[in-house]
């Protein structure tokens, strides 16, 4: 049975309230015309409040000029995808807002769906700042520090401390295998992990001098 229009409306209108991203139409004019109940969740405004407006009008200050390069693409017919900006909440925090959108010549409207990734920024953020926070915690140790493939035995990545103490720098550290800077009998020990942490370990500087260290850095 053929559906009517008023019922295909009906469930367009079903589905896009039914999405828990934000799915919206605008005007040529960046008008919205269509908003999904997921925008009242998600920034906090009414359909009132939204329908006749700018979306430029929500968007912050900072994200405004490469939101407006990104409205004037998708308008002019090239499609949108994985756009970020952060777009103004009714109490005035920002949601960062992961945008795809694609302009239909025919109804002269642009079809957007918007879905929020505020909480994943801000985790990815804390990881990142975590990340660096051990960095310096390992970059800036006052002690020689270096981590090592534990397959390999291939320096990876050494510090400030390691650099200056053995005297190679950090280019050669990271060209050579741990092998190379230990005494042919000490070498043995490392195939051991064991033995090897609990015995005293020699490194052989850059200048051909000994340092005796007790168990692995």
């Amino acid at each position: 049975m053929q559906q009517t229009e008023t019922e295909i409306i009906r469930e367009y209108e079903r589905i896009m309230n039914a999405s828990l991203d934000i799915i919206c139409t605008m005007n040529q004019d960046g008008m919205f015309t269509r908003v999904s109940q997921a925008a009242t969740r998600i920034l906090g405004y009414t359909t009132e409040e939204l329908l006749g407006k700018p979306y430029l009008g929500f968007i912050a200050d900072a994200d405004q000029e490469a939101s407006v390069s990104m409205l004037a693409k998708a308008i002019s017919g090239q499609p949108v995808n994985h756009f970020d900006n952060r777009v103004y909440c009714k109490n005035g925090e920002l949601a960062n807002i992961r945008w795809s959108a694609n302009w239909n010549e025919t109804a002269k409207s642009l079809y957007c769906v918007g879905r929020d990734v505020t909480e994943r920024i801000k985790t990815e953020a804390r990881i990142q700042e975590s990340e660096q926070r051990y960095r310096n915690l390992f970059l800036n140790n006052p002690l020689p520090m270096w981590i090592l493939d534990m397959d390999t035995k291939q320096f990876l990545e050494v510090n400030e401390k390691a650099i200056s103490h053995y005297g190679y720098s950090r280019q050669e550290f990271l060209a050579m295998t741990a092998f190379a800077i230990r005494p042919e009998e000490d070498r043995r020990l490392m195939n051991h992990c064991s033995a090897y942490r609990k015995a005293p370990t020699w490194y052989i500087k850059a200048d051909g001098g000994i340092s005796k260290k007790t168990g692995n850095s």
